[in-house]
């Protein structure tokens, strides 16, 4: 069962991550969003890496199955690395099934710039300040969830009320695991697995979107609360869809976001 009295999205119970009313998604009060085990599975990756000239550069995650808001343990284990990448395999498990496989890698970071960081031209992320909470048509708002009361949002355009691209600004409200600091990788994939529902192409009240994977790839780590994601969603005439994320902090770029979809009608 949920459990809604911390205020985190997971806290450690003995060798178990207990789930909070925080992590759950908009189809099912029973499941998580995905960008709740992104952040756990990257904050977990951090914790556990020990190199201090390594950065997070890469999250690949596979969401097996619907991630239930309870009891999970993690597996954390070094992968093949060399001497510039280190990459740690992540496996989130509830009731011993598999529901995340994930790996994440972290780059040897060189010091001091190498180029300007606005050294390519491209569109920018409307800025912050609009103070519009994000709301998507049809998709339920009431009660705690990984959209209303984990994060802060902020409509950077009018894109998430119709269908097609869309800019959001998104802050994590409370920390990944209590009584820890949460990690700027954590906070930027948190994030990140908001871009198909803010730029969303078929409603909501019509359609359910399965998204069953979240590819992350940073060029620096952000600086600040804030993360901006602008997305687009695009089908293909099977069901199939790709949704592709610029992330931004309030400096600009950081990189890149991909989410696998599947589109399906709801049962009426």
């Amino acid at each position: 069962m949920a459990d809604a009295t911390f205020d985190a999205l997971y806290r450690l119970r003995d060798e178990d991550l207990v789930a909070s009313a925080h992590t759950r998604g908009p189809w099912d009060a029973a499941a998580q969003h995905g960008g709740a085990p992104a952040a756990l599975v990257v904050q977990l990756v951090t914790q556990a890496e020990d190199a201090p000239d390594f950065r997070f550069a890469r999250l690949v995650m596979e969401l097996l199955r619907p991630v239930p808001v309870g009891a999970l343990t993690a597996a954390v284990e070094p992968a093949p690395s060399g001497r510039n990448v280190h990459r740690h395999a992540v496996v989130l498990r509830a009731a011993g099934k598999e529901v995340v496989r994930a790996q994440v890698s972290f780059a040897r970071a060189r010091h001091g710039p190498l180029a300007p960081e606005d050294s390519i031209d491209e569109p920018g992320m409307p800025p912050r300040g609009r103070d519009r909470p994000l709301v998507i048509p049809g998709m339920a708002s009431d009660g705690p969830s990984f959209l209303t009361t984990a994060m802060d949002t902020d409509m950077a355009d009018a894109g998430a009320g119709r269908a097609g691209p869309a800019a959001v600004w998104f802050r994590l409200r409370v920390p990944v695991l209590s009584g820890m600091p949460t990690s700027a990788a954590a906070r930027a994939v948190a994030a990140a697995d908001f871009g198909n529902g803010i730029s969303w192409v078929l409603p909501f009240a019509d359609y359910t979107f399965l998204n069953y994977d979240l590819t992350v790839q940073l060029h620096r780590l952000p600086r600040g609360p804030w993360i901006g994601v602008r997305a687009q969603t695009r089908l293909g005439p099977d069901g199939a869809g790709l949704c592709t994320s610029r992330l931004y902090d309030e400096e600009g770029p950081l990189g890149f976001a991909q989410q696998g979809l599947l589109i399906q009608p709801r049962a009426t």
